[in-house]
Order: structure tokens, then C-alpha cells, then sequence
């Protein structure tokens, strides 16, 4: 797949179907957060005409070709369109605000017409010896068995892929290795098979410009079923995260992660998924159940001074999601540290960070809250939680210690929150404010964390 095509395909997994174009002129609101549409499509010589609901956001393209500067509330921005293209662009203030303009047939969209293909064990007896050599998008298939791992992907655009009935017939075994499978080139895939055994890591990406999992099933790899770093770009769908002590999927370090998770499973994890210094998340229809966290959102102070060790996380957008019963405290975690690695006995927590939406998600049966909010360690600013159904927390089922500022919530169908009425005070459609200090939400986190 080429990277027009990878990142085309992460924005239309993102929202769905692209929004055709039927007028000279397509509209696209700026929203906190996200801009909606966030993909559209226009024929040769159409505008696309920004208008910002909310202010304090850009439209920068990604190729520097046009460029709204700071808009104002209502202020619009327009751009014509002379010839095919795929254009993304961005918010320059605000990290994961992303969108993209297909302009007639999008241009060069198409991968190689032929991709050479390569079979384990038939034609290559190991899997080293059908990656040497192998041409950038070459096909490697796996034949139903058991391989030893550690495998790396150094070719770019090269697809490992199971051969199998299912996932369960083709599985790479980390054995005593960190990793049993590592994608350390740009546009690399994972496909139709099971990673297990790892000490650290089942799949570990690092570095890239674009990559896709799919259909992988990741059981029992030491700390994490897919550990993200430093990377973008990404698609992970339809894959079973299960048994690791920090995280099935866990994305960090990345000012502009762009990746998306698209219909995964985790159950079983110290956290399901994790976003760590990490922005522009999509996390839709999954199912997250039994993790000691269901989705954690975290900034925190990491182990370097580059851009993208100390930014914090923000511009994530979890939607559509089933979030249940996320506590369970018989996970054993590492040594935490201010990364935070935890459980909370939550369906999803912000902790430090920022501009990030939680909408339209079943979230119930947590031991702490269903949705909370802290600082510990850094402020959340400007989350917004609209929309879910929340229901039978422990404790309370929206929360906000009160650290930061400008978070809200709004129209979620929820019982006991911490603050009392806090859909009311931290409207969404009201001012933004600073929070009513709670002490007691960060303790029950902490407690429950047994920190």
C-alpha cells in the first residue's frame, strides 16, 4: 500500500464514507478538536470553505500550499482546487486535528500493479530467507505453522501475511526475544496471524512513516501486544490484544500519531489502549472488557528532551466504542512510575490530556468511574465528553478532579458524577471554566492503583 493510499485510507476508516461533493462549494466546519467533515471530495476547479465554529484553529496544508492562519469564531477560509490530488492538512495549534480534500480522482493512489509474492516454508524455508532481498511491496505468505521469532521488516510496503484458514493456523513465537515481530520500515503489514511469547513486546513499531495490522491475533507478550513509538501513520483492525502487563495496544511518543484503531479487541491487559505523549488517536467501533483500564489517555515525563519525548498527548477521538467492566485487579503491572502505568478500575481516563473527544461510546460496569478526568502530573485542558451512555460505575460514572481547565461534558445518559451536576456546570454548550477542585477523585485512582 503507498503512503497516499495508507493515509487515505486512515482518514475514510476515521469517519466512515467520504462526503461526495454536489456544489461548486463544500463547507467544512472547525470544531474543537476535529474538523467536520474531516475527508471530502470535490471535482476540479470546486472551493472548500472552512468556516470555524470554534476559534483558535488553522487550516495548514500539509504540503504548505495554502495556509487560513488563526481563525477567528465564524471567520471563514476558502481554498479552490486546479487539478487531481489528495491534500491533507492540519491544525497548526492543536496536534491530531487532521483532514484530507480528494480533488477529482485523487491522483496516484494506486499500489503496484504486480506485487511479487514470496511463500514460507514452500518456496523460502524460513521467513529471514524470504525477507532477504525482497523488493519494497513484496508479498511474504505464510503457510500454516509455528515460526520462531524475532522477525524485522526492513523492506518498505512488505506485507507478512498468514496463509491460513484463520489467524490461529500461522503463529510467529517471540520465544526469549523482546520482540517477536518488528516493523522498522515505512508501509509495512501484518496480516492473518497470531504473535505470542515475546518478553516485551509482541509487535513493535518504531520509527515509520505508515503501517497496517490486521487481523493479528496478540496473546500473553510480556508488557505489550503492540507497542507504537515514534511513529504515524497508522491502521490496526480487527485484531485481539489479550495478557500483557502494560498494554495490548499502546501508542507513544508521536506529536502526530495519525493512527487509527478500527474494530479491536482488548481484554485481559493492565490497560486495553494507551495513548502515552501521544496525539491524534482514532479509536471507533472496538471492544474494550476486563483490562485493569479500559482506555487510558496519559501524558507524562519520559526519558528524552526531543518534541516528541515531552509534548503532551492530545487531539484523540474515541467513538463508538463498547467499554465494560475494565477492573480487574489481579493484573501484576511493572514497577509503576510517572508513566502511570496502572489500574484504575476505569472505562476511560485523561490524565494530562488535552483536546481530545469521548463521544457516543457504551461505557458500564467499572469499579471506579466510567469517564474520568486527573492532572496527575500534568493539566488536561479542553477534553470533551458528549454523548455515551454510562452506567453502572462504582464510584461515579463522569469525574474531573478539577486540575486543568475547559473540560466538559454533555449530554451523556449517566448517573452519580464527581463533581455533583457536573453535566450541568461543565456544559459543553456553556463558557469554558476552570474545574471545582476534587481531591477525592485522584485518591480513589490512586487507591485504587494501590499507589
Amino acid at each position: 500500500m503507498t503512503r497516499a493510499l495508507l493515509s487515505l485510507a486512515i482518514l475514510a476508516a476515521a469517519v466512515g464514507a467520504s462526503t461526495p461533493a454536489t456544489a461548486a462549494t463544500v463547507d467544512v466546519q472547525v470544531r474543537n478538536n476535529l474538523y467536520a467533515p474531516q475527508q471530502v471530495e470535490v471535482a476540479v476547479g470546486d472551493t472548500v470553505r472552512w468556516t470555524a465554529i470554534d476559534g483558535g484553529h488553522t487550516v495548514t496544508a500539509s504540503d504548505a500550499s495554502f495556509d487560513s492562519g488563526l481563525l477567528t469564531q465564524s471567520q471563514t477560509f476558502e481554498q479552490t482546487f486546479t487539478e487531481d490530488a489528495t491534500l491533507t492538512y492540519y491544525c497548526s495549534v492543536h496536534a491530531g486535528m487532521i483532514g484530507a480534500v480528494v480533488v477529482g480522482d485523487g491522483g496516484d493512489l494506486d499500489p503496484p500493479e504486480e506485487r511479487p509474492e514470496r511463500t514460507v516454508p514452500s518456496e523460502y524455508p524460513t521467513i529471514a530467507a524470504a525477507l532477504t532481498g525482497a523488493a519494497p511491496y513484496t508479498i511474504v505468505n505464510l503457510q500454516p505453522g509455528t515460526y520462531a521469532g524475532p522477525v524485522q521488516i526492513l523492506t518498505p510496503g512488505l506485507t507478512l501475511r498468514g496463509a491460513g484458514a484463520t489467524r490461529d493456523e500461522v503463529v510467529i513465537d517471540g520465544g526469549d526475544a523482546l520482540y517477536a515481530a518488528l516493523l522498522l520500515a515505512d508501509h509495512a503489514e501484518l496480516e492473518s496471524l497470531t504473535v505470542t511469547g515475546a518478553l516485551f513486546a509482541g509487535v513493535n513499531v518504531a520509527g515509520v512513516d505508515g503501517f497496517r495490522i490486521e487481523d493479528v491475533a496478540l496473546a500473553d507478550n510480556g508488557r505489550f501486544g503492540v507497542l507504537v513509538e515514534r511513529s504515524r501513520g497508522g491502521y490496526v483492525a480487527g485484531s485481539v490484544a489479550t495478557g500483557h502487563r502494560t498494554a495490548g495496544f499502546q501508542v507513544e511518543r508521536c506529536v502526530e500519531c495519525d493512527t487509527v484503531f478500527d474494530g479491536v479487541v482488548a481484554s485481559g491487559n493492565l490497560t486495553g489502549l494507551a495513548g502515552l505523549n501521544a496525539g491524534g488517536l482514532v479509536v471507533k467501533g472496538s471492544t474494550f472488557s476486563g483490562n485493569g483500564t479500559g482506555i487510558a489517555l496519559k501524558t507524562a515525563a519520559l526519558y528524552g528532551d526531543a518534541a516528541d519525548e515531552t509534548a503532551p498527548q492530545r487531539g484523540s477521538h474515541v467513538y463508538g466504542n463498547v467499554i465494560s467492566g475494565n477492573s480487574d485487579r489481579s493484573i501484576t503491572p511493572p514497577t509503576p512510575t510517572d508513566r502511570l502505568d496502572v489500574a484504575t478500575g476505569a472505562g476511560v481516563w485523561i490524565n494530562g490530556g488535552s483536546f481530545n473527544v469521548v463521544e457516543g461510546n457504551e461505557i458500564s460496569g467499572h469499579g471506579t468511574y466510567g469517564v474520568v478526568i486527573t492532572g496527575l502530573g500534568a493539566p488536561p485542558l479542553e477534553n470533551r465528553i458528549a454523548g455515551n451512555v454510562v452506567t453502572s460505575s462504582t464510584v461515579a460514572d463522569l469525574a474531573w478532579d478539577g486540575l486543568g481547565a475547559r473540560n466538559c461534558f454533555g449530554g451523556n445518559q449517566a448517573g452519580a458524577t464527581e463533581p455533583p451536576a457536573a453535566q450541568t456546570i461543565y456544559d459543553c454548550g456553556l463558557p469554558a471554566t476552570v474545574g471545582i477542585a476534587m481531591p477525592t477523585v485522584d485518591a480513589t485512582i490512586l487507591d485504587w492503583a494501590a499507589i
